[in-house]
């Protein structure tokens, strides 16, 4: 189960990190394995699989609400304000 943890963190960091907040062009580092999904990803899952699991599981509950909250929005908002 921790193996899939760390996968879905890696995956939710990485989007976060570069369509969510955009830190590569901000931070001006739009290089590789910034910039990249599956380049940020791997590396990631590479460091998250050697950190404790109450570190991964923080982490997923982090970037886990970081992404789904913009997207519980947009559906509220269709529901309740149509267009």
């Amino acid at each position: 189960m921790i193996t899939v943890k760390i996968i879905l963190t890696a995956i939710l960091t990485s989007f976060y990190f570069i369509d969510m907040g955009r830190f590569p062009e901000k931070w001006k580092i739009n290089v590789k394995p910034f910039n990249c999904h599956m380049c940020l990803s791997f590396y990631l899952a590479v460091i998250y699989f050697w950190l404790p699991s109450f570190v991964v599981s923080t982490l997923f509950v982090a970037f886990a609400s970081g992404v789904s909250a913009p997207l519980f929005r947009n559906f509220l908002n269709n529901l309740f304000f149509k267009k």
